[in-house]
Order: structure tokens, then C-alpha cells, then sequence
């Protein structure tokens, strides 16, 4: 049996095409299709105990974002950086390489103050509309880039809407 390999030494091209395509598997792309840079693409497999996508890669667990990053990327994720999400993507089962970017806690930190505020920016929902969005999601299936748009607000804002985050968690 050979000896687990850790993504940062991977250089094989084919074994990176099967994983694309295995990671690619498990995400929920948005309508606009592969090369949409704007939207959210939600991890559907296992998430860890925070709500982040994880990919087994050689019998051990990897951050799913900082494995999309990677591939779509074709580079290395740097070591001694965290797989950060742009400000106005705040849902951590978003894989979405445009919306993931090296970066360090500090940089996490500010974007999160970011984020707070970007719920003024793009608008909150009201409790009505938040019970909207809920009812679509569960009967309707609809996706949350389709709800944000008919609401009016960021996809990161309609997850957490829907899925009682944030702002939106003592308004269930």
C-alpha cells in the first residue's frame, strides 16, 4: 500500500483530473454554469463540525474550499495560510474558487467586521420574507443564488437567512 501523499506534493496530472472531477461531484454549481464567478457553489458531501466542506484525499480530511482553490488554481495553496472567503460570501458550505482566497486570521477577522456590514449593504430581510425564503427552499427546492436574487440580497445572506445563521439565528 503506498504512503499517503499530502495534496501539497501532488504533481500528478491525471490523479488532479480524477479529483476535479470527484470534487466537482460534490458541489451544487449555480445555473450560470462552470465559469460563473459571482455565485455561490455549495458543497453538498460531509461538512466538519463548523459547517465546512470536507474531501478525503488519501485517507485524510481536507478542507473542500482549499481543495477547490487548489484545482481550479492549478497551484499550491500556500502553507501557514487559511482558506478565507471573499466578504460578501459568508457561507461556509460555499466551495466557490472566486469567492476563496489565501489569506491569514487577520485578514479572516476584518472580512468577517466586512460581512456584518454587508448585510446593510445588500438589505435585510424582514421576518416575512425570512419565512418566505424558508418556505421556497423547502417545498420549492429552489437554490439559494435564485432565492437571493428574488429577495434582492447576496446568496451569503440568503443562507444565512434560511439557514438561521448569524444575524438571522434569533429569528427563527
Amino acid at each position: 500500500m503506498p504512503k499517503p501523499v499530502p495534496i501539497q506534493v501532488l504533481n500528478n496530472a491525471d490523479y488532479l483530473q480524477h479529483l476535479k472531477k470527484r470534487w466537482l461531484k460534490k458541489v451544487n454549481i449555480c445555473t450560470h454554469g462552470i465559469e460563473c464567478r459571482n455565485c455561490c457553489w455549495l458543497w453538498t458531501a460531509r461538512k466538519d463540525g463548523y459547517g465546512y466542506g470536507t474531501i478525503t484525499i488519501y485517507r485524510k480530511q481536507r478542507q473542500a474550499h482549499r481543495i477547490g482553490w487548489t484545482l481550479f488554481n492549478n497551484q499550491e495553496f500556500p502553507d501557514g495560510l487559511q482558506g478565507n472567503h471573499i466578504p460578501i460570501c459568508s457561507s461556509k458550505a460555499c466551495v466557490q474558487p472566486a469567492h476563496t482566497y489565501p489569506g491569514d486570521h487577520v485578514d479572516n477577522q476584518q472580512d468577517f467586521i466586512y460581512t456584518e456590514h454587508a448585510v446593510l449593504l445588500y438589505g435585510k430581510p424582514s421576518l416575512e420574507q425570512v419565512t418566505e425564503m424558508r418556505k421556497l427552499r423547502a417545498t420549492q427546492k429552489l437554490s439559494y443564488d435564485s432565492i437571493a436574487e428574488l429577495f434582492g440580497v447576496s446568496c451569503g445572506v440568503a443562507w444565512r437567512a434560511i439557514n438561521a445563521k448569524g444575524y438571522y439565528a434569533a429569528k427563527v
